[in-house]
């Protein structure tokens, strides 16, 4: 399946997926009826609840909503949640893009570990080739952004 003698075993899931989160958002907001705006490169600042809605300042400006999903990962105790409890960074490689026929097998696959923090590797397909994504190594920030 992954072209490469590098894994020897595993459980194959067949009809479930691993997505980009930022395409699959993107993907969401641009089927929307045109009643989602999506705002990237613009990191939310504070927020805070006025009456039944809430307001959002970021570096340039303010949006006000009736509802937020706050789904920012670790980042989260930046905002005085779940302090000294997130495992929140962890980092990604990714090859450059190459020619999909230099390696066989499938052409999108993704091999999790059983251990959550485990290595992650992953082949996605692109417009200008194939990339293999490795996900290996985490830390662990006690403390958040702007000391303890």
């Amino acid at each position: 399946m992954t072209g490469t003698r590098s894994f020897t075993s595993a459980i194959y899931t067949p009809d479930t997926v691993i997505i980009q989160l930022a395409a699959f958002v993107r993907g969401l907001a641009d089927s929307s009826d045109g009643n989602v705006q999506l705002f990237e490169h613009s990191p939310a600042m504070s927020f805070e609840r006025q009456g039944s809605s809430w307001r959002i300042k970021t570096q340039n400006g303010v949006v006000n909503a009736g509802r937020i999903i706050l789904a920012n990962d670790g980042q989260a105790q930046n905002f005085g949640l779940f302090r000294d409890q997130l495992l929140h960074d962890t980092y990604v490689s990714m090859t450059r893009a190459f020619d999909p026929t230099l390696l066989g097998g499938h052409r999108s696959w993704a091999a999790t570990p059983a251990f959550p923090m485990g290595m992650t590797v992953r082949r996605v397909e692109g417009s200008d080739g194939n990339r293999i994504l490795i996900r290996s190594r985490y830390t662990y920030n006690r403390y958040s952004i702007g000391g303890p």
